[in-house]
């Protein structure tokens, strides 16, 4: 398999209408392998992305269409690695914590959330721009004290972050160097190989908060290998 990643400033996945390409967050798609070894329940499905949309900052050519992006949510939020089988089967390669926590993130967390259509959208130059002056404003009190007012108020109705695809990503993505998770693969054991091709804040959509953590600032990332295709996820937070 050969993945292509488009240097650009990638896309952002937003709230949509279904139409020709069936990009979808959440839903009950009965993927086979779900299931790690020896645990009672599947992850969790977060986004499947419609391949065939040429307007994704990336090409795969593999013999399916969808790109599913799994948690681990029930078990601890654990970092796991999986390659991509088929559009109804994955591959667990890896969980570093296999301990089922059924009230982790929260009490009554769902076991998959409702099914949304979403769309892929561009990133502009201009946005890219204001995205990344949230985050100085955010993380740096010192460049917050120096905008004025009116610009702050500006930056913080405009929804950010975002869940974002591509190369270019904004706040802190560690651990990072890990090798490629699948023994199959030339990266096999070899560090900074993987590219990382999403990151989701606890906000996908604003009226949806995953974590429910009231307050700090969680991303999922997600990273794959351009060999194999294999993809390791965990969390970072501030």
């Amino acid at each position: 398999m050969n993945i292509d990643i488009h240097y650009d400033f990638g896309c952002k996945l937003v709230r949509g209408k279904p139409g020709k390409y069936s990009h979808s967050f959440g839903g009950d798609f009965r993927y086979n392998g779900t299931i790690p070894q020896g645990c009672p329940v599947p992850v969790h499905l977060l986004f499947r992305l419609d391949m065939s949309d040429p307007v994704l900052p990336f090409r795969m050519d593999s013999q399916f269409r969808f790109l599913p992006f799994f948690f681990a949510f029930s078990y601890d939020a654990s970092p796991l690695s999986y390659r991509v089988r088929s559009d109804t089967e994955i591959e667990i390669l890896g969980l570093d914590e296999n301990q089922y926590t059924p009230d982790v993130p929260c009490p009554g967390f769902p076991q998959y959330f409702d099914s949304v259509p979403i769309s892929v959208e561009p990133i502009r130059y201009e946005e890219h721009r204001d995205i990344a002056m949230y985050w100085s404003v955010y993380l740096h009190h010192a460049v917050y004290e120096a905008i004025p007012p009116d610009e702050i108020q500006r930056l913080r109705s405009l929804g950010y972050p975002v869940t974002r695809i591509g190369r270019v990503h904004d706040f802190l993505q560690l651990p990072r160097g890990r090798p490629c998770p699948n023994p199959e693969c030339e990266n096999y054991g070899v560090s900074f190989c993987l590219e990382t091709i999403a990151t989701i804040p606890e906000r996908p959509f604003p009226d949806l908060d995953i974590w429910q953590a009231d307050g700090p600032t969680i991303q999922i990332v997600y990273e794959i290998c351009k060999l194999c295709g294999s993809i390791r996820t965990y969390n970072t937070y501030d």
